[in-house]
Order: C-alpha cells, then sequence, then structure tokens
C-alpha cells in the first residue's frame, strides 16, 4: 500500500490547478476535455491518483478540509 502523504497530494492539486488555470480554454467542449486532458500536471494527478489507497482513512483525513474534492478524488479512482 502506498504511503499518502497529505503534502504531496496537495502539491499536486495545486500543480494541476495551476497548469489548467493557464491553459487556453474556450466554450468549445471538445476543445475543453482535449487541452485538459492533454497537460501534464493533469495526467500526472491521475496517475498519482490511481495508485493511492483513497478509501483509506488517511486519505479522507488529507483532504478533509474539502469534502468535494474528497468526493471528486474517490470518483475519479
Amino acid at each position: 500500500m502506498n504511503e499518502i502523504k497529505k503534502e504531496e497530494v496537495l502539491a499536486k492539486l495545486q500543480t494541476l490547478v495551476d497548469a489548467v488555470s493557464k491553459a487556453e480554454l474556450t466554450n468549445d467542449a471538445h476543445w475543453f476535455v482535449q487541452t485538459v486532458f492533454q497537460t501534464d500536471a493533469v495526467a500526472d494527478f491521475l496517475i498519482h491518483v490511481s495508485r493511492l489507497p483513497v478509501f483509506h482513512k488517511d486519505f479522507s483525513y488529507a483532504l478533509s478540509h474539502d469534502l468535494d474534492l474528497l468526493a471528486i478524488c474517490k470518483k475519479l479512482k
């Protein structure tokens, strides 16, 4: 089981948010999805989450400050 480090999860999330906010997005849904999922930070975060035991209590504690974010990460898994 991978060790869950709160700081690492939050840092990867912040990198993802920064990268997506800098991306040139339009109202075209196809372009939006393509642009977001071609972003390296998004791929890195999705791979990281896929390797974590998101239903472990430590993961819940790491994201307990934002329950919506916790639910989204669990759904991504």
